[in-house]
């Protein structure tokens, strides 16, 4: 039982790197006692503050593509005046 779970959390680990409650939590299930207000505010800000974090990624990574695929343009274009002796 408890040797699955270490198993399932060194994997984690070695994928991540750094994991949070969420991964612990996944991973080893839920605590047997409460957490107080507190912490589950905290978890709850942490959570939205992640959403955010990863919502904005999608658009870096939109961004790196088109950046991307204007670079290619250019360079297409570069290569298509070469060849018609415009440079």
């Amino acid at each position: 039982m408890h040797k699955d779970k270490v198993q399932r959390l060194a994997e984690r680990l070695i994928e991540k790197e750094t994991i949070v409650l969420r991964d612990l939590q996944e991973i080893l299930g839920d605590r047997p006692y409460d957490l107080g207000a507190e912490m589950n505010e905290y978890i709850k800000i942490s959570d939205e503050h992640q959403s955010r974090v990863e919502e904005l990624g999608n658009f870096v990574s939109l961004d790196e593509k088109l950046n991307g695929r204007i670079n290619e343009f250019i360079e297409n274009r570069v290569e298509l005046d070469k060849k018609s002796n415009l440079y």
